[in-house]
């Protein structure tokens, strides 16, 4: 038992040795006095106040009105989903056989079989206009905003 106590002694002496080495090592490497950063300049030129602009403006009440298209072209709405009419982009949706087709903007839209608006349009929905059971074979069709 005596063996065992001076073995714990060396032990925890040894330890106290070696945290108060690597404490006073530790201790040098914090420097006493912290590096002060240059703060950097405002990169929009106002002096980091920033610009209300007509656009910012006119942005904002878009999105609280719900347009999702922030051009203002509108928007397409198949079978209760709401789609961006943005011009010359190919958009897919599921599609089950009949469905129904709105087009709330100023362009005429093609709807197409399949999900690359490939090949003849099913159905071409002018502005403004709806198209109830467009027949479409299922899992996807698409539209192309003309």
């Amino acid at each position: 038992m005596q063996a065992t106590r001076a073995r714990i002694a060396a032990v925890v002496a040894g330890g106290v040795a070696l945290t108060g080495i690597t404490g006073v090592v530790a201790a040098n490497a914090i420097p006493d006095k912290p590096e002060t950063i240059p703060a950097a300049a405002p990169a929009d030129g106002y002096g980091g106040k920033e610009k209300d602009s007509y656009k910012d403006k006119e942005a904002d009440r878009r999105e609280e009105n719900g347009d999702a298209d922030r051009r203002g072209r509108g928007t397409v709405q198949v079978n209760e989903r709401v789609y961006p009419a943005t011009p010359g982009t190919c958009i897919a949706f599921p599609a089950p056989p009949a469905n129904a087709v709105s087009n709330n903007s100023r362009e005429r839209i093609a709807v197409f079989n399949g999900p690359t608006c490939a090949g003849t349009p099913v159905a071409i929905v002018g502005a403004g206009s709806d198209a109830l059971g467009v027949f479409i074979v299922p899992p996807l069709g698409s539209f192309r905003v003309l």
